[in-house]
């Protein structure tokens, strides 16, 4: 990250480089390309609101529809009135439904098969990594995030939303 100023009161700009992810050869395919720059829907659960609104403004910028939520009640409710793509939730979330919770009862529910359920935590031990997958989430993100693994995983429910649903309205 790069930051520069002409002085007092005349503004800042910030510089962000993100990595590209690269494929087998020098060149990626048509449709692989396409895979990576696909338009995703996303929620972001989490209870830290400087994390969601950082997040979410990345994702922004990088052309994804985002919605973002508080708490696991408000997620679950988000998931199940929007066509989503991705879900990045938390693990430790306040109120009735942590994360594990919200990523059951997404699994449980037939007409949310095609959501790519991402756990974000602070905790990364295998066990960790293992009850999330239990849970029913597809993939695991250590807190804080790593942008070449959340690139990854951008790329992982671009793959899945464009093989998995046939129609999304």
């Amino acid at each position: 990250m790069e930051a520069h100023s002409e002085g007092q009161g005349k503004g800042a700009v910030f510089t962000l480089r993100l990595p590209l992810l690269q494929s087998g050869g020098d060149k990626p395919q048509k449709d692989e390309a396409a895979q990576l720059r696909q338009r995703l829907r996303i929620l972001l659960i989490d209870d830290n609101t400087d994390m969601l609104q950082t997040l979410s403004t990345l994702l922004t910028m990088e052309g994804h529809e985002v919605a973002t939520a508080v708490d696991g009640e408000s997620g679950l409710e988000a998931i199940r009135a929007t066509a989503l793509d991705l879900v990045l939730c938390d693990i430790g979330l306040p109120g009735a439904l942590d994360g594990y919770a919200v990523a059951r009862a997404v699994r449980a529910d037939a007409d949310l098969s095609g959501v790519y359920m991402v756990a974000l935590s602070g905790y990364g031990q295998e066990r960790d990594r293992q009850r999330a997958k239990a849970s029913g989430f597809d993939s695991h993100l250590l807190k804080p995030l790593n942008f070449g693994e959340l690139a990854e995983v951008l790329a992982s429910a671009s793959h899945h939303s464009s093989t998995a649903l046939t129609f999304r309205s």
